[in-house]
Parts: structure tokens; sequence; C-alpha cells
């Protein structure tokens, strides 16, 4: 075990305890005092909520649940939207049909998701809501990116783009134009692409969102760095770590600092370059983001054994390694999981479709069973009728004899 790893273990162990002693002196302090969180509040008033009320208390509730469980929040979305449909909520429905998208998508079960979101845009449609339309729109493109159908994504994203620009949400709009930098991206068109990003960081000097500026300057680095323009590309970066730095977005950050040590070292400034991967893995480390490690210690193997260092190389390819091999076991779990969770809503699609064929099997059983009787019935009537003629006939033959 190298000097990293065995650091690296020691202080996430460390903190963990120190954070657990810190809980239980929180919680000795707080005991005799009763503390609701968002969720018991919520809960508390569920019990007496009926009707739409009770929707947008569920859609609440998925808020609330969404990043702690999953499968919870789950529930809560398709409960809102199936008593939406029976009160006859319309807006509840789609908001809760939004929800069910956005926990299947966490799920990983694009398939259903998408077809919530569909469920969710028809309703704000009809609705006329201009705001839900947009985000439908957008939800959508998003699962088509995962879907690596860059064409399908971008026709929804432009179509929420132009809805945006109606509704005068500047904030949006700049969401929405570096949604459409990265798909024109990942189509490899550049030029379209830095447009985007450009109309972007107008936008946001023009609203004195200075926060968000990341996105557009760090994807424009980008750019320029596959392009090869190393310059340009380091000068973006230099902004985009200033207003990450400026705003604590430490993911961001840890980013950026790790490409502009990939573009320094393309630059062959292999000791600038180590410097600031060594910032990078240190912020990586701190919290905890396990695939940025892992591609900043392999981007430093390169630059040393380059450099001449190739002892140097194999101790950061051999934790580079280590981590891939932790981060390959932690995918495989999540892969299972996705798929138990996929199994298990399609399953529950057969079980209620089952359901429904042995009810209208029954119901035509019983009526087969009806049809019968009441067959029976009438030819029973008939043949006593008949029986009841013939019988007076007969008397009144003998009669006349």
């Amino acid at each position: 075990m190298n000097n990293f790893l065995v650091w690296k273990k020691i202080n996430r162990a460390m903190s963990k305890f120190i954070f657990k002693v810190c809980l239980l002196i929180s919680i000795a302090e707080l005991f005799p005092y009763p503390s609701f969180s968002q969720t018991d509040s919520l809960l508390n008033v569920m019990e007496t909520s009926e009707g739409a009320e009770r929707v947008d208390n569920l859609n609440a509730l998925f808020r609330a649940t969404i990043n702690t469980n999953l499968q919870e929040a789950l529930g809560h979305a398709l409960e809102g939207a199936e008593l939406a449909e029976r009160v006859g909520y319309r807006q509840g429905k789609a908001n809760s049909l939004n929800n069910v998208g956005v926990a299947y998508k966490n799920m990983g079960v694009l398939d259903r998701a998408l077809s919530s979101y569909m469920g969710a845009l028809e309703i704000y449609e009809q609705l006329n809501d201009d705001g839900g339309i947009a985000s439908g729109l957008n939800n959508i493109g998003a699962i088509y990116t995962m879907y690596n159908d860059n064409d399908k994504a971008l026709e929804f994203f432009t179509k929420a783009h132009e809805i945006i620009k109606k509704t005068g949400d500047r904030e949006k709009e700049i969401l929405s134009l570096n949604n459409l930098g990265n798909v024109q991206r990942s189509r490899t068109y550049n030029v379209i692409a830095k447009e985007h990003y450009r109309r972007a960081l107008e936008l946001c000097e023009t609203t004195q969102r200075k926060d968000l500026t990341f996105d557009p300057l760090f994807n424009m680095a980008n750019i320029y760095l596959a392009e090869q323009k190393y310059d340009t590309a380091l000068l973006f970066y230099a902004q985009a770590r200033q207003t990450a730095s400026e705003f604590n977005n430490l993911n961001g950050l840890v980013h950026t600092l790790s490409s502009m040590g990939k573009a320094y070292s393309l630059t062959k400034q292999f000791s600038v370059a180590l410097d600031t991967l060594e910032k990078a893995l240190a912020i990586a480390d701190n919290i905890s983001d396990d695939l940025q490690l892992a591609e900043i210690l392999n981007t430093m193997a390169h630059i040393k054994f380059e450099s001449g260092d190739k002892d140097g190389a194999f101790l950061a390819l051999q934790n580079c390694m280590e981590i891939k091999d932790n981060l390959a076991e932690a995918e495989v779990k999540k892969r299972v999981r996705e798929m138990q969770f996929s199994l298990n809503a399609h399953l529950n699609d057969y079980y209620e479709k089952e359901k429904e064929v042995r009810t209208l099997q029954l119901t035509n059983s019983r009526s087969v069973v009806i049809i019968g009787l009441l067959v029976a019935l009438l030819m029973g009537g008939a043949g006593y009728t008949w029986l009841k003629i013939w019988s007076i006939k007969k008397d009144q033959a003998e009669e006349k004899v």
C-alpha cells in the first residue's frame, strides 16, 4: 500500500470519526427538545390533507426525499399522479408525472423516465403552461443525450429555448443556451456551440449573474483545448477557475484544474502542469470525487513518464488503477440496482395487465354462466309451456271421446 492511498484512507476514517462524535454531541444537546424535519412536517400535514392539496403535499414530499430515499420518492410521485387523475387535478398530475420521470431517470430506467416526461409535457401543453412545457422539453432532451441521440436532443432543447426566450426568464435562458452549446459540441458543430456559449456569457453580464458563467466558460475552454488552441483554452480555464473559487464550486474547480493540467502538459510545461494537478488532486480527495482522482492520477502518470520520472509515473498509475478497480466494482453494483429497479417496474406493469386480463376473463365467464342460465330458463319455460299445452289438448281430446 503506497503513502497516498494510506493517507487517503486515514483522512477519510478520521473525518467519519469526527462527524460521528459531533453527531452524538448534537443529539445529546437536542434530545430534550422535539425536532421535526421538513419530511416529518409534511407527513403530519398528509394525515388531514385531501384532493388537490394532498397531491401538492405528495409532490413536496417527493422533493424532500429524492436525494435520500429514491424508492420512497418515486412512491410519493406515483401516488400523486394517481390521486390527481381521480380528482381531476391536471396541473398536479403533470407535476407528479414530471417527478416520476426524475425518479426513473435517477434509477437509470430511461424508457419509463421518457414516457413519464412525455405524459407531463402533454398535460402542460393542454394547460398552456409555458414554464412546464419548457421544463418538459428540456427533460426529454436530457434523456435523448443519455441515449446519445444528439439530433433528437437538439430538437427538444431548441423548442424549449424558443419558449424560454418568450417568457423573458434570463436565468433559464442562460442554462438553455448552455444545453444547446453542449449538444452542438457533441455533434462537433464547434462554431455554433461557441456562439451559444458567448450568448450565455453576454446574458450573464447583462443580468449580473456571474455565478452562472462557470459552465459556458469551462465548456468554451474545452472546445479550444480540443482544437489545440491551448493559449486560448487556458485563458478561459483561468476565468472558469476564478468563478469556481469565488462561488465555492469545488466540483467545478476540480474539473477546471484537471483540464488546465492537461493543457499545460500539452504545451510541455510539465512543472506547472504537475503543480496544478496536485491542487486538483487535493480538492478531489477532499470531496471524495474518485472518478476525478483516477483521471488526475492518470494524467500525472503520463506527464511524469514523459518528463523522465518513471518511478513517479509507476506510482501514480498504480494509484489510478486501484481507484479504477473500486469504481468498476461500484459501477457493477449500480448497474445491478438499476436493472432491479427496471425489472420491478416492468413486472409491476405485467402484473397490472395480467390482473386486468383476469378480471376481464372472470367478467366474461360470469357473463357466459348468466347467459347459460337464462337460456336454460327459457328452454325450461318453453318445455313447460309445451307440456302444459299438450296436456290441455290431450284432456280436450279425451273429453270429446
